[in-house]
């Protein structure tokens, strides 16, 4: 059987940011304005309360969770990338290869393949320069926009689309 799209996508520290970023689950980035913003509130609303040290609390509180909620990607693509140097010693990378029926990814270094039909799929999304393909359990394949070895990116859209039929497509 022929392939009709393959692509190779590293897992560099920009396209894991990329993936992580857009992967934040919405309950979880509400709750996180809405704590940021309801500490602001009550530190300012103490400052002029003239009750300054629990303004300054509040401040600090808002600003290191600020801070957590914009640096959170970062410590977490640090991890990834960590375990993939102690384990492989070497960045890693996936290339999937697109069938009309299932794809299958193919993890370097250790060349373990995994077949997914299209089906499994319960969300195609798109970053500036990946499209993700989810699957339950947080798992995902990142495909690289400017990675494709064999078809184009307006083509595997258009693919994607007709293949990916209960998933939510959001290109």
């Amino acid at each position: 059987m022929d392939t009709l799209f393959e692509n190779k996508c590293i897992y560099s520290k920009e396209n894991l940011l990329e993936m992580v970023r857009k992967k934040r689950q919405k309950p979880f980035i509400v709750c996180s304005y809405t704590l940021i913003a309801y500490l602001g509130v009550n530190a300012v609303s103490h400052f002029f309360q003239q009750d300054f040290i629990k303004a300054v609390i509040l401040l600090f509180s808002c600003v290191a969770f600020t801070c957590l909620y914009l640096f959170s990607p970062y410590i977490s693509v640090k991890k990834m990338l960590k375990r993939d140097n102690e384990l492989y010693h070497t960045e890693c990378s996936a290339t999937i290869l697109f069938f009309d029926d299932h794809f299958v990814g193919i993890h370097e270094p250790t060349s373990g393949q995994t077949i997914t039909n299209y089906t499994h799929l319960i969300q195609v999304s798109q970053t500036k320069g990946l499209y993700l393909l989810s699957m339950r359990e947080n798992l995902v394949w990142m495909v690289d926009k400017n990675g494709f070895i064999k078809g184009d990116r307006m083509a595997f859209e258009t693919f994607i689309k007709e293949k990916a039929v209960h998933a939510k497509i959001k290109l």
